[in-house]
């Protein structure tokens, strides 16, 4: 039987003319610029986000992943969730969209509308119809959206090369860097949490800034060649702390003799920081992990104390995200490290989504 060819109609008078445009045939509008490579850190921009989201394409096994991992976290919302399962590993080649899926997830863990709109109301529009989990990630994502968190996003590979940073510091640092202090742990302990306590960051930051001859921003990227605007705004914010710019050095000088930066202090001062700012919830986003660890003496056992101690002190309120080229099973045989070290990881690390070559051709597909 012979088969009309379905752009004939072509030919036919304008007025009878049918029309299909290439766009209407697309789910994502074409005029929506694509960005090439999705940043895990880029959380700011709603509009960028909203866009990214309702391009989003949920797979079966990502659907999957995302219903159990939701219902755990929301279950330890309540107390009722296995809060020694804090650990979620996402692995991939390049292109295969895990920084994508690790956005998402903090965008979940934050709780907040993105352009207007609720990420539940965003996402679920991606699930099919009958998707069996399209219910309860909505039922979920409705709790967390209740209980905002905090992300912490940790660009690990940028310190792959760097010697003398524990993994601690690393996150102390970037922790005290999206409090809006200056990136020094040392000074940000001794002189800028006292002075956030009293009210008066703000004020602080306009003054080191107002004196350094430079934007703040300048200051948290690079701190050290701005020591003495510093410790001068400090003692003219704060003078019953600091009554001199010199006692501002004294102060980081004290904390620098008795200090121990070591995973359990960085727990400790996370949930003291939670607490303070009256959230539930941190999820510390590890990514580029493998170029940071691999064959780096020590550096495993810093990962493997950081999840115990979040598992343990926490109790479901520090989750850790790693994002890293390779799954457990590979990353154990080409990271190296302990045994008993990666037992203790793989424990913690109950959620796990590996994706592949394959996954972009799902998407595709769809």
């Amino acid at each position: 039987m012979a088969v009309r060819d379905p752009l004939a109609g072509a030919r036919r008078p304008s007025h009878d003319r049918t029309v299909v445009k290439i766009g209407s045939l697309f789910d994502v509008p074409l005029r929506q610029r694509i960005e090439p490579v999705v940043k895990v850190e880029d959380l700011a921009d709603e509009r960028r986000l909203a866009d990214e989201l309702d391009g989003t394409v949920v797979t079966a096994p990502v659907e999957a992943f995302l219903d159990e991992l939701f219902h755990a976290y929301s279950s330890a919302l309540d107390g009722d969730g296995r809060a020694a399962e804090v650990g979620v590993w996402l692995s991939g080649p390049f292109g295969c969209g895990k920084s994508h899926l690790a956005k998402l997830l903090a965008l979940a863990v934050r709780g907040e509308p993105i352009d207007g709109a609720s990420l539940e109301s965003r996402l679920v529009a991606r699930l099919p119809r009958r998707s069996k989990h399209r219910r309860r990630i909505g039922q979920c994502l409705a709790a967390m959206g209740r209980r905002p968190g905090w992300v912490l996003p940790c660009q690990l590979g940028a310190h792959a090369d760097g010697e003398g940073s524990s993994l601690a510091r690393i996150l102390l640092a970037a922790l005290y860097r999206q409090r809006g202090y200056s990136g020094n742990v040392l000074y940000a302990q001794a002189v800028e949490s006292a002075i956030d306590r009293r009210g008066r960051l703000d004020d602080f930051r306009r003054r080191a800034a107002a004196r350094a001859g430079v934007d703040f921003e300048e200051i948290q990227r690079g701190p050290a060649p701005y020591h003495r605007a510093l410790c001068e705004a400090a003692s003219e914010v704060a003078p019953e702390l600091f009554d001199t710019p010199r006692a501002a050095e004294q102060a980081v000088e004290r904390t620098r003799i008795g200090e121990l930066c070591t995973t359990d202090s960085f727990v400790a001062t996370a949930l003291g920081e939670l607490e303070a700012m009256g959230q539930d919830r941190m999820l510390l986003l590890l990514d580029e992990a493998g170029p940071w660890a691999k064959g780096q003496q020590g550096r495993l056992s810093e990962l493997q104390a950081l999840v115990e101690q979040a598992a343990l002190r926490g109790r479901g309120r520090l989750w850790i995200l790693v994002i890293a080229h390779e799954d457990v099973a590979a990353a154990r045989a080409g990271w190296g490290g302990p045994r008993d070290e990666w037992k203790s990881i793989e424990s913690r690390f109950r959620f796990r989504l590996a994706l592949g070559p394959e996954s972009i051709g799902q998407v595709v597909e769809q």
